[in-house]
């Protein structure tokens, strides 16, 4: 076994396998870090809730105004919030809907829109376009019943 060793000493810099153990461990990290496994959907009985470890958004069923299917926005500038390769959330304003609340995940090019009554606008997306597409269909159920 010390042979074995010895000869591995010669072979490798103890550097070159120090850094490779790095490199594997942040290739480890980032691929366990996608917005899917960051974004968790839950639907009550009066109300909908979107929650990051940033940012939460609790939807109250008997606020909704109406409920549609957007495109995300990629140049959508953050008021107050954050946004990375994963993930956009917070206070955030689009050429297109103006100031909104959103938890959107960067994968998907869908998103659900939710406006409020009292003029609120909340967006969310997580995992892919048919989840987007299944939520939709999911938080009208709960609006008819």
């Amino acid at each position: 076994m010390k042979e074995y060793f010895a000869k591995l000493k010669y072979l490798f810099k103890w550097r070159d396998l120090a850094f490779a153990v790095v490199l594997f461990t942040l290739i480890l990290t980032v691929a366990s870090c996608r917005a899917e496994n960051m974004i968790t959907v839950t639907y009550g009985e009066e109300a909908v809730d979107v929650v990051t470890n940033r940012y939460s958004m609790n939807i109250p069923y008997d606020m909704i105004e109406s409920v549609q299917i957007g495109d995300v926005d990629e140049d959508d500038e953050i008021i107050k919030g954050k946004g990375d390769i994963a993930l956009l959330t917070g206070h955030c304003i689009s050429k297109e809907w103006g100031e909104y609340y959103g938890i959107i995940d960067r994968q998907t090019d869908k998103c659900v829109l939710v406006y409020l009554n009292d003029g609120r606008l909340f967006v969310f997306s997580h995992q892919s376009d048919e989840k987007v597409q299944s939520d939709f269909e999911a938080l009208q159920n709960y609006l008819n019943k």
